[in-house]
């Protein structure tokens, strides 16, 4: 598998992504077609300091210190958690 950087190449690789909040410890999987379909495939959400990466804010404590995981193919959750 090669780079995957957009929310295309995410979905086609059946990856996932995993948000996880720095300060208060909330973790959860994004459901990336929610996403797919406010922002567009081709959107970047993986990157040093990309808008989506921006956007991210914990649900539970408004934090904005956010780690981001590639989940592999195959084993993601379903979560319901779109960034503001």
């Amino acid at each position: 598998m090669g780079r995957i950087a957009t929310i295309a190449e995410f979905l086609d690789a059946d990856s996932g992504l995993g948000v996880h909040c720095n300060d208060c410890g909330r973790y959860v999987e994004l459901d990336l077609e929610p996403v797919a379909e406010k922002f567009g495939r081709d959107y970047l959400i993986v990157g040093v300091d990309t808008p989506f990466r921006r956007s991210l804010r914990c649900s539970a404590c408004g934090s904005r210190n956010m780690q981001m995981t590639v989940i592999a193919p195959g084993t993601r959750m379903k979560s319901r958690f779109l960034p503001r």
